[in-house]
């Protein structure tokens, strides 16, 4: 019986970082997909299976492989994504827990082994593929992956998709949640109906700041709960034409700490508490502090 590990050792441990980032960018890489060895694998697991290799056909994208399985072979679109061996580049995040465990002993055995490999293979080869007892489908790596600087780095674009595959197909997403094509490529499109219809609170937050949050306050009629200037409305404040603060509540019950930079005009939304009812009480719960210690008095 193998010895049990119950612990690392510190060279286990200094080796996860590079280790971590090395399969990241395995599971992030737009390099050419390599087909000979993902093939290979694919065949590999069928042999495992004790089954005959059936025909590999290798498409652009996600949507090419669900496209060709409804209109050739009868797919259930639901199916196709539920149900059915469907391996790739998108594994590596366990694929990756795997590997590690074997590089510090861990063993695997007999047909465990051999299909681990063969989908580890896959992983490092290509990006998502589907395999039925007749027929297996291929989607070659995307083009393009672009993510933002947060940490961890999540997938976003807000000029194009952020996962963008060879046959223009993408996925489109702000800063890890993604939105319906038209929010990216076609703001203009987006509409207070359209907002006021999504469920996601996620992709609605989203959709209202492309649309302008200035402009969804100014157009839905936000309410005035408190003003520093009197005579002052929420087009006054959103549009730059006063410096004066304003806390105003949207047609959802959310409220809003509107202010003005005197020096650049650039006019700031920041969400309040709905338990705030001035511009003071709105101030101090962003600040944490008493305003009379933010703001200098004349």
């Amino acid at each position: 019986m193998a010895e049990m590990i119950t612990e690392l050792t510190q060279s286990q441990l200094d080796s996860i970082p590079s280790f971590v980032e090395e399969w990241i960018k395995i599971g992030l890489s737009t390099e050419p997909t390599d087909q000979k060895a993902a093939e290979e694998a694919i065949r590999g697991i069928y042999k495992t299976a004790g089954v005959d290799a059936p025909n590999i056909v290798w498409v652009k994208s996600p949507f090419e492989a669900v496209k060709y399985l409804v209109e050739n072979h009868e797919a259930n679109p639901g199916d196709v994504l539920n149900g059915v061996s469907l391996w790739g580049s998108h594994d590596a995040y366990w694929v990756a827990n795997y590997r590690f465990l074997e590089g510090i002993g861990v063993e695997l055995t007999g047909d465990v082994k051999e299909n681990f490999d063969n989908i580890a293979t896959i992983t490092q080869s290509c990006s998502w593929v589907w395999l039925y007892h007749e027929i297996a489908v291929a989607v070659d790596r995307p083009k393009a992956i672009h993510l933002d600087d947060s940490e961890p780095r999540q997938l976003h674009c807000e000029d194009g998709p952020a996962v963008e595959y060879h046959d223009g197909w993408g996925v489109y997403a702000i800063h890890g949640v993604r939105v319906p094509e038209y929010v990216i490529m076609r703001p203009d499109e987006i509409t207070i109906e359209k907002i006021k219809d999504e469920s996601n609170a996620e992709v609605k937050r989203i959709m209202r700041e492309r649309y302008g949050e200035g402009r969804y306050l100014k157009d839905i009629g936000a309410k005035v709960i408190d003003t520093d200037a009197r005579d002052v409305s929420v087009a006054d404040i959103c549009e730059g034409r006063s410096v004066a603060r304003a806390l105003v509540e949207d047609d959802e019950g959310n409220r809003f700490l509107i202010g003005t930079d005197s020096t650049t005009t650039r006019v700031y939304y920041m969400q309040v508490p709905n338990t705030c009812n001035t511009c003071q009480e709105a101030h101090e719960e962003l600040s944490g502090l008493p305003e009379g210690n933010i703001i200098s008095q004349s």
